[in-house]
């Protein structure tokens, strides 16, 4: 009787199977393909990169397509700079079966060399973590000769941070970086005293550090001090004035640091003569 009943059961369980799979066709009848897959690899309208690839590699078994074409295929596609897809982006693709595959190809040598160059600065400036974080994207600006104040650094990594993690993965460096006119929104006014300023003591300290790295040691930082000294901009020896600027105690003077300290006093009467000193 045991057997009889499980034979019993096990039918019916087959036969509301194959019911729900034919209403889930019936339902599916008067959409189009692209949006049936566009539907089983996206969530809420939106496909992500992490999404699209496993499409691509899973369902359409794009095996010969590295990481840099995905990639950079991806900002392509995303023409909103969103940081997703639509459904009307992906049908776009989608409905090219014959260019499809070809379109995920970097078929230029400097197209190949720009992806992985941005690539290995991107991981160089995060330590090789999947995450680029704002202290870190303000040293990879600064590097590049912008030195970005905390409000011009809020502004600009909003702008690259689509999906509001507070964080910048590759895909949102990549398209920053591939952008023409990548540091025109972090170019600052005029009029912004405190914006200048920061901009003037950034150029200054890049003088001192020759490494670029934001940091300056003792070696690095007393030919600065003796600048300072000269024009009577401190009084205290190099190892008080250290002290006081390596707010960390990691026995080095950041970037930040640096321009903290310099800031304090630069609503004093004689901030416009100390200005014209660096």
């Amino acid at each position: 009787q045991t057997v009889v009943w499980f034979k019993v059961a096990w039918k019916f369980a087959q036969v509301s199977l194959a019911q729900m799979m034919l209403r889930s066709t019936i339902n599916k009848a008067g959409t189009s393909l692209s949006q049936i897959i566009f539907d089983d690899y996206s969530k809420g309208g939106r496909m992500s990169s992490d999404q699209f690839k496993i499409l691509c590699k899973v369902k359409l078994k794009y095996t010969d397509v590295n990481e840099d074409e995905f990639d950079a295929t991806f900002i392509k596609l995303d023409v909103n700079a969103a940081g997703y897809l639509t459904c009307d982006q992906f049908q776009e693709w989608w409905r090219m079966p014959d260019l499809r595959h070809d379109s995920l190809k970097l078929h230029s040598e400097d197209e190949k060399n720009l992806v992985q160059t941005i690539r290995s600065s991107f991981f160089e400036g995060t330590g090789g973590h999947s995450m680029m974080t704002p202290e870190q994207f303000r040293l990879k600006c600064y590097i590049s000769g912008y030195c970005l104040s905390d409000e011009e650094l809020q502004e600009a990594f909003c702008e690259l941070d689509k999906d509001n993690s507070g964080s910048v993965d590759f895909i949102e460096y990549l398209r920053w970086r591939i952008s023409a006119d990548r540091f025109a929104h972090l170019q600052h006014d005029e009029s912004d005293v405190v914006s200048s300023w920061v901009h003037e003591i950034g150029d200054y300290f890049r003088m001192f550090d020759t490494e670029l790295s934001g940091y300056l040691d003792q070696d690095h930082f007393e030919p600065l001090y003796q600048h300072l000294l000269e024009n009577g901009q401190v009084q205290e020896d190099v190892v008080d004035v250290m002290k006081k600027l390596d707010q960390d105690g990691d026995s080095r003077v950041s970037l930040n640091e640096f321009i903290r300290w310099y800031l304090q006093d630069a609503t004093a009467p004689n901030s416009e003569n100390e200005a014209e000193q660096l």
